[in-house]
C-alpha cells in the first residue's frame, strides 16, 4: 500500500494547482469506479479549472443521469496549420487523399513556401493533471495507447497486480472499494467538498462493491461509508456559517438609503 503523510500534502498541492484534470476509468466501468470520479469531478472542479471523465463502453444505468459529465474519450486538442498568406501570396489551398495520408496542398502564386513561413500548433487547454481509477496498467487505456504522458498522474487502485505507474500511487489491495479509497484520501488530504449530496455517490459506490455491506473485509469501509454520510450535514454547516460581508450583500438595501433625506411640509404635518 502505497500512502505516505507526504503523498497527501503533494496530492492536495497536485490538485490546488491543476487548471485541467483528466479523470480516466476503464472500459466498460463499474458502479464503484464511476461513482468515485463523478464523486471527483464534483467536487474538484471550480471557477478555474475544468475536469473530463473519461469512460469507454457501456455505461451503468444508473449513471444515464451523469451523461453529460463522462466522455467516452478524452478531448483531444486541434492541429493548426498556419501562415500569412498575404506574404506567401497564396493563390490556392486544397487537399487530397493519397492511400492513408491526407495532404494538405498550398499552392503559392509566384514562389516557392519555405517550411520556416509555416506554423504547426494546437488549439485546446492540455491537462496538467491525470487521475485513473481501477485501472492496473495504462496499457488498458487507448489514450495512452503507444505513449505515455509526462504529467503528474494519480494512480488509485484496489488490485494486486497494478504496476504502480503513477506519480502518486494510492493502490491498497486489501480495500473492498475504489470509492472506499477515494473517501479516505479526501478524509486525509483534508480535501474540500462543495455538494452536499455527493457522498451519497461514495455510499452507492461502496454499496454495489461490497453487495450492500454484505461482503465487507476491511473495516477502513465502514469509515468510508461513515465519511460519505457525515458529508451532507458538514456541507450544510459551513454553508450557514456566512461572513457578515456576504450577508450584508445580500441585504436588498436601497441605493439611496445613506443619501440626505428631504421632507416637505405637507410630509411633516401629515
Amino acid at each position: 500500500m502505497q500512502i505516505t503523510a507526504e503523498n497527501f500534502t503533494l496530492l492536495a498541492n497536485l490538485i490546488q494547482t491543476s487548471k485541467k484534470i483528466l479523470i480516466f476509468v476503464g472500459e466498460n466501468p463499474s458502479i464503484d469506479c464511476l461513482a468515485a470520479a463523478i464523486f471527483l469531478e464534483e467536487n474538484l472542479s471550480g471557477e478555474n479549472k475544468s475536469l473530463e471523465v473519461v469512460a469507454s463502453g457501456n455505461i451503468p444505468d444508473s449513471f444515464k443521469s451523469f451523461s453529460e459529465k463522462i466522455s467516452n474519450k478524452a478531448s483531444a486538442k486541434k492541429l493548426v496549420i498556419s501562415f500569412n498568406w498575404k506574404e506567401l501570396a497564396v493563390e490556392k489551398v486544397s487537399y487530397n487523399l493519397e492511400g492513408d495520408n491526407f495532404n494538405f496542398i498550398v499552392t503559392p502564386r509566384n514562389r516557392k513556401i519555405s517550411g520556416e513561413e509555416v506554423k504547426i500548433s494546437y488549439q485546446g487547454q492540455e491537462e496538467d493533471l491525470i487521475i485513473v481509477l481501477g485501472v492496473s496498467a495504462l496499457s488498458e487505456l487507448e489514450y495512452f495507447s503507444g505513449s505515455s504522458s509526462d504529467k503528474p498522474m494519480i494512480n488509485i487502485d484496489k488490485s494486486n497486480k497494478n504496476e504502480l505507474f503513477g506519480t502518486l500511487n494510492f493502490v491498497n489491495s486489501q480495500a473492498d472499494s475504489i470509492s472506499a479509497i477515494v473517501a479516505s484520501i479526501f478524509e486525509k488530504a483534508n480535501l474540500p467538498v462543495k455538494l452536499a449530496t455527493s457522498g451519497d455517490l461514495l455510499i452507492l459506490g461502496i454499496r454495489s462493491a461490497t453487495n450492500n455491506f454484505n461482503n465487507v473485509l476491511d473495516p477502513a469501509t465502514f469509515e468510508a461509508a461513515a465519511f460519505g454520510a457525515r458529508l451532507k450535514e458538514r456541507v450544510e454547516e459551513r454553508d450557514n456559517l456566512k461572513p457578515k460581508e456576504e450577508l450584508k450583500e445580500e441585504t436588498n438595501i436601497p441605493a439611496d438609503w445613506l443619501a440626505p433625506k428631504v421632507l416637505h411640509s405637507k410630509e411633516i404635518h401629515n
